[in-house]
């Protein structure tokens, strides 16, 4: 056997903690803040992994029996401690496009079910100008051909962060605002998506 199908296999088998429990499977079936406490760890402790295998431990318990897709169903619906969750991940996911893409979607559809805690975790993770933008314009697959659709999902996020108080988190708020306008603007002048920051 290669080195490759050793180490493939070594992280299969690491995909759970010591316990057998997939900590994400526990937070998925129960998301409260004692299980994001410990996917918390996982995250803090793949930071730290300059060899990325414990990043690849957590992607590997993510993918692990549709455990992504509930994650990510989650976050889309405000669920405050997997919307955290899905800020820290970021650099985890790091190298790992789609998954990132996957992540900046969800978070944007979280906007409009929780704006205030999505404003907070902009704010708390310094997420720049261009991040915020990769987030709130990245509308889906979904409405990947649909221009109308598009417009109509931009409207709603508009309308959504306009709600929020000036005073919250004024300088992501000015930004979320800015990014949204500045695309629905150029999905009006000819459905052109404008290039990501």
């Amino acid at each position: 056997m290669q080195l490759d199908g050793v180490l493939f296999l070594l992280m299969l088998n690491a995909s759970v903690t010591e316990s057998g429990i997939n900590p994400w499977r526990s937070f998925l079936d129960s998301p409260s803040k004692a299980h994001s406490q410990e996917c918390k760890a996982l995250i803090r402790e793949a930071n730290r992994d300059t060899s990325r295998l414990k990043c690849d431990e957590i992607r590997n318990q993510l993918l692990q029996d549709g455990n992504l897709s509930r994650f990510q169903r989650l976050v889309e619906s405000g669920n405050e401690l997997s919307m955290d969750l899905c800020f820290q991940l970021h650099p985890v996911f790091r190298g790992y496009v789609a998954d990132v893409e996957d992540f900046n979607i969800s978070l944007g559809k979280s906007m409009k079910r929780n704006p205030s805690a999505f404003l907070s975790m902009l704010d708390r993770y310094q997420i720049s100008e261009g991040g915020i933008c990769d987030i709130v314009d990245n509308l889906g697959e979904d409405l990947e051909d649909n221009v109308k659709g598009q417009m109509r999902e931009l409207r709603e996020r508009i309308a959504v962060v306009n709600k929020i108080p000036k005073t919250l988190h004024p300088t992501q708020r000015a930004t979320c605002l800015t990014c949204m306008r500045e695309l629905l603007r150029a999905l009006e002048d000819g459905g052109a998506k404008r290039n990501s920051y």
